[in-house]
């Protein structure tokens, strides 16, 4: 670029006739520095008009905003997140656990309160809605009206070519949590081993959550080379994991069969300072739901064996017997005997399980056969099934499993 100064007076070899050399050179001086001064503030206007005109944006013309936690330091609004592990261990039920606690409102496992509640919408392409899904999201006291599923005389997501499609199931809802099990199953036809490939599809997710501010949760499986770092052993390339800002994993107990960890293995945008925090859990096939148990904030990949625990407090413990009853009595009245029995073998106290039905404003009422029930209040109520009330059955805390082999 060339700038062109004018100046009108020019040197003379007449002194008497112009201006001194001495002050000429200050005169030149002075205007050219004006004139880069203003041509500084036309550039900066100018150059901010060709970056925008190029897509790009300054940083100081960017707002700064906190990062919008649904479950803090785990799900967060507007994000990529990735739950992997082997077959067997669970990962669909925490998934629609997760789900149930955000379109009802339940607290989530550490006892923190939900802020933000929504809608859910869970596409499977491995467990059938009427008979797995549906059965399990009521059973965790899920709300079946913000539950979204894909109907079935629709075909399946191809997201190589379809991610407006996904945005306009998010707009329609205005979900707050979208999860693909398993996300392989919905990528279309791309190589999954190849980088590239990958980020295709990922980069249009990533900016359709960020515009949408629904948190995205892909579950995805793991190989068989139990030798590699947890967070390589997923299948496929590595941008796949590279990708979410969040990634969770779920391991064995190698002490305890029925034990299982929901580890945290990445954390870009965490600030908890822990590296790999993780909780203890059970599935119970007799209510299909996830018996949520000890945080451990120190977690070794490398032996699946858990630092030291923390112990629950109080505060947690009411947290926790509240939770078991809103889940428990979700689909309807139960038996107080049923309860309390119940409750017992999960290790909630008597003196707690009477502080968590008066907390929850918990109904007492009895049957012609003299039986003592419990019922949520009708505003908290998720409601029995149109099935059960259909049928005039009446819910038991023990519930019907599903005998399907699930992830």
């Amino acid at each position: 670029m060339v700038m062109t100064t004018h100046v009108s007076a020019t040197p003379s070899s007449k002194p008497s006739d112009c201006l001194e050399d001495l002050e000429y050179d200050k005169y030149l001086e002075e205007t050219l520095k004006w004139t880069m001064d203003d041509w500084k503030e036309a550039d900066k206007a100018t150059v901010e008009g060709v970056a925008r005109a190029a897509g790009l944006e300054s940083l100081a013309n960017v707002r700064e905003e906190p990062v919008r936690w649904l479950w803090s330091n785990r799900l967060a609004q507007g994000k990529l997140h990735l739950l992997t592990g082997d077959g067997d261990l669970g990962k669909s039920f925490i998934a629609m656990d997760l789900g149930a606690r955000l379109s009802a409102g339940l607290p989530w496992p550490d006892g923190e309160p939900v802020s933000t509640t929504g809608s859910v919408i869970y596409l499977s392409a491995e467990d059938g809605a009427g008979d797995t899904i549906k059965p399990r999201v009521r059973a965790m006291g899920g709300n079946l009206d913000r539950f979204y599923v894909q109907a079935a005389d629709t075909s399946n997501l191809s997201l190589d070519k379809e991610v407006s499609r996904l945005r306009g199931m998010v707009e329609a809802t205005d979900a707050v949590l979208v999860v693909l099990d398993p996300l392989n199953a919905f990528v279309g036809r791309i190589d999954t081993a190849i980088d590239a490939d990958v980020r295709k599809v990922l980069t249009p997710l990533s900016k359709l959550a960020e515009e949408t501010g629904a948190a995205l949760l892909s579950i995805m499986h793991v190989n068989k080379k139990v030798d590699q770092a947890p967070r390589h052993r997923t299948v496929g390339s590595v941008a796949f994991v590279n990708a979410v800002r969040i990634g969770f994993m779920v391991l064995p107990d190698p002490g305890n069969s029925a034990q299982r960890y929901f580890v945290r293995i990445k954390g870009n945008i965490t600030s908890d300072g822990l590296r790999t925090p993780a909780f203890a859990y059970e599935l119970d096939q007799a209510t299909t739901s996830v018996k949520w148990g000890s945080f451990l904030p120190d977690f070794n990949l490398e032996t699946h064996q858990p630092g030291q625990a923390h112990v629950q407090g109080p505060a947690s413990k009411l947290q926790a017997a509240r939770d078991f009853l809103r889940t428990t009595l979700a689909a309807g009245p139960v038996s107080v005997a049923d309860i309390r029995e119940e409750a017992t073998r999960l290790g909630h106290s008597e003196k707690t399980l009477e502080r968590a039905q008066k907390a929850l404003k918990i109904v007492s009422k009895r049957q012609p056969s003299q039986k003592q029930l419990w019922e949520l209040p009708q505003s908290g109520a998720a409601g029995p099934s149109p099935d059960c009330v259909d049928q005039g059955c009446q819910p038991t805390v023990k519930r019907p499993g599903n005998d399907e082999e699930e992830d």
